[in-house]
């Protein structure tokens, strides 16, 4: 939950700010600087990029074992995008690391595996709004058919309207491995 307010709060705080309207004076010595649309464009362009880690507890329904497994970790999150006109750009990616999970009924434990990667594109002019996701889960431990994996990939578009134009959802939500 906190990397989604976290992904939220960034993505809101660069759209304010990229809708803001600077304005230069020109020196009457000074001759008129010359640049091509490219450059313009590009010097136009604010890139940033941010990490964290955190612990992150959870639990999760383990469909293998048919029992409640209860996950700790540290997530370690990075955010990086572009402000460009009026277009806002995001690439994450989500890691945890030293992640372990126990059943609740079996007292079993688990070693873990998460990376979830995402991206969207956001346009302040049309309104426009692209999300695409990825996520790899996977639980092991000793023995036959208890392994929990789950792969998710995830597209919405949503026009100007807030109608959701496309959405994809291909996922796995768990097999015993």
């Amino acid at each position: 939950m906190r990397k989604i307010l976290l992904f939220a709060a960034i993505a809101a705080s660069l759209s304010i700010t990229s809708c803001q309207k600077e304005t230069a004076q020109l020196s009457d010595n000074a001759p008129p600087e010359i640049t091509s649309s490219a450059s313009l464009q590009q010097s136009k362009a604010v890139h940033f990029k941010t990490q964290q880690v955190f612990e992150e507890p959870g639990a999760f329904w383990n469909d293998c074992t048919q029992e409640l497994m209860n996950y700790k970790g540290n997530v370690h999150i990075v955010i990086q995008g572009a402000i460009n006109d009026n277009k806002v750009s995001t690439v994450e990616h989500v890691n945890y690391m030293n992640l372990s999970a126990t059943g609740e009924t079996s007292h079993v434990t688990y070693r873990g595996s998460v990376i979830q990667n995402n991206s969207s594109n956001t346009s302040n002019t049309n309104g426009t709004y692209t999300y695409t996701g990825q996520l790899s889960l996977k639980f092991v431990t000793a023995g036959d058919k208890n392994n929990f994996v789950q792969k998710i990939f995830y597209h919405i578009t949503i026009n100007a309207k807030g109608e959701t134009t496309s959405e994809i959802d291909k996922a796995n939500y768990g097999s015993c491995q």
